[in-house]
C-alpha cells in the first residue's frame, strides 16, 4: 500500500524526530538519565585527557556533583555527596564507565573540546545533541529497513519511521548521554545493510556495509556484539538465495542450531541446583555408598579455581521464606571428600526487606567417610529472600579435591541434638527426625532428579560478556526453577513493557494516571497478535530470509534484556529495563505496526468502509494517537520535575 512519495515519510520523520528530540534534550533536567553523570565523565575525560581514561578527575567530579546538587538530583535520596572527601573523589554514581568500548565517547568528546571551560550543564547539552544526531541516524535507518522490506512509500515504511520518531521512550533514551545511543544507531545501520544485501543480492557496496557496521558494533557496546554473528547469517542467506543454494543455506542454519545446542548443553546435573563451578563433570553422580537414594552431589575444586567458582546454590521459594520469618531452622547434610578436608561450608543467606544481608553459616572438616553434619540458625523477621549454599574455601584446599554430599536438609525447628533424619523415600522431601515428622524446605535434596547444564566453555564465555562476570548457567537455573525464580521473570517482563512505552529518568518517572500501562500492555498484545496472524495469510510472498535476520535480532536482544538481571538473583535483585533491547527498536516497532495495520485493515473490511475512507482515516487517527501519546509523556515528565 503506497502512501505518497518515496521520501515523504523520511523527511517528515526526520523533522518530527528533530523537534521531538530537542524538546527532550532541554526538558529533562541535567543528569536525569541512566548513568548519565558517569557516561558524561568518560566523554569529558576523552576530550580533556590523553589516552584511555583509567582514573577519575577530582575537579571534574566535584564540578558534576555540585551541578547534580543544584539541579535537585539528590532530593529525597537522604544524602548529599561530599565535595571534598578526605579520600577518593566526590560521588557522581555507583559505576564508572572506563571499561566500555570507545565509540560513543569519541563522538561526544567533539563538542566537549569546543565547549571546554563552559559551565558543565552547557557541556552536557552539547553531548546530548550528539545523541540527538544519532537518533536521526536511527530514524533514517528505520526508513531504509522498511523500504527494503515493504517497498518505498509503503504504509509500513510510513508507520515505522514516524512511530520511531515520536516514540517517547526512544526520544528519551536517544537524547541522553549514554553509550546505548551509539549501540542503537550503529546496529540500526547494520540491519539496514543486512536488508539491502538480502533483498538486492550480493554486491560490493552492501557487503562492505554489513562487514563495516558489524565491526563498528564491536566499538559501541557489548549488547550489540551479536552483529558479526547476524552478519554471517545475512551473507550466507544472500549468497545462497536461489534454488538448491537456498535449501542448502536453510539446512546449514538448522545444522548450526542443532550443533550449537549439542555443544552448549549437557544432561546430568542435579536439577534445581545452580552450579558455580568450572568442573567438566556433572554435579550429580550415581554412588554405591549414597546415604540417601542412589545419587549424590559431586563438587570439585582445583588450585586453579577461585573460591567463588566452587559453590552449589538453591533459592527458596518466596512463600517458604514468608512462612519461616522469625523461626529457628536447622541446616545439615551428609558430607565426605576424596581426602580429609577442612573449609567445607554450609550457608543460609537471607536478604531482608531493606536490602540488607544476613546468614547462618558453619564450616566443617570432613573425612573420607560419609558423616552427617548439622547446625542451627534463625530466619530474620523481615526476610525477603533466601538461598542455601555449599562452598569450598580455597584457602583450606591445597590440591585437587572432590566434595560429596547427600541428603541436604533445611528443616523448621531445632533438631541439632537428634540423630540424622530418616527419610520417607529417596527424594528426601520429608521424613522423621528424632521420632518426629518434618518437611525438608530444600528440593531435590538427594540429587535423584537430573537436569540440563551448560558446558564450562560457554560459562567462561558468558563471564566475559555478561555484566559483573555473570554466568549463563545461572540464567539456565532461573529458567528451570520457576517455583523459586518465576517472580523475577514476571517482574522483568512487566518492567520491560512499561519502559518500552515510557518510564523516564532512571525508570522512576512513570506516565501519569491510573495504571496507564494496562492499556498500553493491551495494545502491545494486539499488535503482536495481529503480526503473528498476518504472515500466514500470504506466506509465500514474505521475504523469509529478511524476516529471519530481523527475527533473530529481535529475539536475541529482547531475550538478553529479559535475562540480564537473572545473574543477580542470589543478591539484591536487578530488574532490567527496555533500553537493553533498544538496538532492536526497528524490528520491535515493525511487529507492533504490522499487527496494528492488520487489525485496522480487518476492521475496515468488517465495517465495509469505502476504500478512500479505509485507506485514509487510519493514517490520520494513528498520527493523532502518536502525538497524543507523546504529549501525555511530555506532560508526565514536566509534572514530575517542575509542577
Amino acid at each position: 500500500m503506497k502512501t505518497g512519495g518515496k521520501h515523504a515519510s523520511l523527511w517528515l520523520g526526520l523533522i518530527l524526530a528533530l523537534v521531538h528530540g530537542l524538546v527532550y534534550v532541554f526538558l529533562v533536567p541535567p543528569w536525569q538519565h541512566y548513568d548519565e553523570p558517569n557516561h558524561f565523565e568518560r566523554a569529558w575525560l576523552t576530550a580533556n585527557r590523553a589516552g584511555e581514561p583509567v582514573e577519575p578527575d577530582l575537579g571534574m567530579r566535584r564540578m558534576v556533583a555540585l551541578s547534580m546538587i543544584e539541579h535537585g538530583f539528590f532530593d529525597g535520596m537522604g544524602f548529599l555527596p561530599d565535595l571534598y572527601p578526605a579520600t577518593g573523589t566526590a560521588w557522581i554514581g555507583a559505576f564508572d564507565q572506563f571499561d566500555e568500548p570507545p565509540l560513543y565517547y569519541l563522538l561526544t568528546s567533539l563538542p566537549l573540546r569546543l565547549l571546554a571551560g563552559q559551565p558543565v550543564e552547557m557541556q552536557l547539552y552539547g553531548a546530548r545533541l550528539v545523541s540527538l544526531a544519532l537518533f536521526l541516524v536511527t530514524v533514517v535507518s528505520a526508513w531504509g529497513v522498511m523500504g527494503e522490506l515493504a517497498g518505498p512509500g509503503h504504509l509500513l515504511q510510513w508507520m515505522v519511521t514516524l512511530t520511531l520518531a515520536l516514540w517517547p521512550a526512544a526520544a528519551d533514551l536517544m537524547t541522553a548521554v549514554n553509550n546505548d545511543v551509539a549501540a542503537v544507531a550503529v546496529f540500526s545501520l547494520f540491519l539496514w545493510g543486512c536488508l539491502r544485501l538480502l533483498q538486492r543480492g550480493v554486491n560490493a557496496l552492501d557487503l562492505i556495509w554489513v562487514i563495516l557496521t558489524a565491526g563498528v558494533c564491536l566499538l559501541a557496546k557489548e549488547m550489540v556484539y551479536i552483529a558479526p554473528l547476524l552478519g554471517v547469517l545475512a551473507i550466507l542467506l544472500a549468497v545462497l538465495r536461489q534454488g538448491i543454494g537456498r535449501k542448502a543455506a536453510w539446512g546449514l542454519i538448522v545444522l548450526a542450531l542443532v550443533g550449537g545446542l549439542a555443544g552448549a548443553l549437557a544432561w546430568g546435573d542435579a536439577a534445581l541446583w545452580f552450579r558455580h563451578t568450572d568442573q567438566a563433570a556433572a554435579t550429580r553422580q550415581q554412588a554405591d555408598n549414597a546415604p540417601v537414594g542412589e545419587h549424590i552431589f559431586h563438587l570439585e575444586w582445583s588450585p586453579a579455581s577461585s573460591p567463588q567458582e566452587t559453590r552449589l546454590y538453591q533459592a527458596l521459594p518466596g512463600k517458604v521464606v514468608a512462612q519461616q520469618r522469625g523461626q529457628m531452622i536447622t541446616l545439615g547434610a551428609w558430607m565426605w571428600a576424596s581426602r580429609p578436608l577442612e573449609g567445607v561450608t554450609l550457608v543460609l543467606h537471607v536478604n531482608d526487606s531493606q536490602g540488607g544481608a544476613g546468614e547462618a553459616v558453619q564450616t566443617f572438616a570432613v573425612s573420607e567417610t560419609p558423616q552427617f553434619y548439622a547446625f542451627t540458625g534463625q530466619f530474620p523477621e523481615d526476610a525477603r529472600s533466601a538461598w542455601f549454599t555449599l562452598t569450598i574455601k580455597a584457602s583450606a584446599v591445597e590440591a585437587l579435591a572432590t566434595v560429596y554430599l547427600d541428603g541436604l536438609v533445611l528443616a523448621p525447628g531445632d533438631w541439632i541434638s537428634s540423630a540424622p533424619p530418616e527419610w520417607e523415600d529417596a527424594q528426601a522431601d520429608a521424613g522423621t527426625w528424632g521420632g518426629l515428622p518434618f518437611t525438608n524446605l530444600l528440593r531435590n535434596a538427594s540429587a535423584e532428579q537430573a537436569g540440563l547444564r551448560l558446558r564450562p566453555w560457554l560459562d567462561r564465555l558468558g563471564m566475559r560478556l555478561l555484566p559483573d562476570q555473570g554466568r549463563l548457567s545461572l540464567v539456565l537455573y532461573t529458567l528451570a526453577d520457576w517455583e523459586a525464580e518465576g517472580w523475577y521473570y514476571r517482574a522483568a517482563a512487566r518492567n520491560l513493557l512499561q519502559t518500552l512505552w515510557g518510564k523516564f529518568g532512571w525508570a522512576h518517572v512513570p506516565l501519569l494516571g491510573g495504571k496507564p500501562y494496562r492499556l498500553l500492555g493491551a495494545l502491545t498484545l494486539l499488535g503482536m497478535a495481529g503480526c503473528f496472524w498476518s504472515p500466514w495469510r500470504n506466506i509465500r510472498r514474505w521475504p523469509w530470509a529478511a524476516m529471519l535476520v530481523l527475527g533473530a535480532a529481535l529475539t536475541l536482544l529482547w531475550g538478553m534484556a529479559l535475562v540480564r538481571g537473572a545473574v543477580y538473583v542470589f543478591n539484591r535483585p536487578f530488574i532490567p529495563v527496555a533500553r537493553y533491547a533498544f538496538p532492536a527498536l526497528i524490528p520491535t516497532l515493525l511487529v507492533l505496526c504490522l499487527g496494528w495495520w492488520q487489525i485496522a485493515a480487518g476492521a475496515g473490511r468488517l465495517l465495509h468502509l469505502p476504500e478512500k475512507i479505509s485507506s485514509r482515516w487510519p493514517k490520520a487517527v494513528y498520527l493523532a494517537l502518536l502525538l497524543g501519546l507523546d504529549a501525555y509523556a511530555l506532560f508526565s515528565i514536566w509534572t514530575y520535575y517542575f509542577a
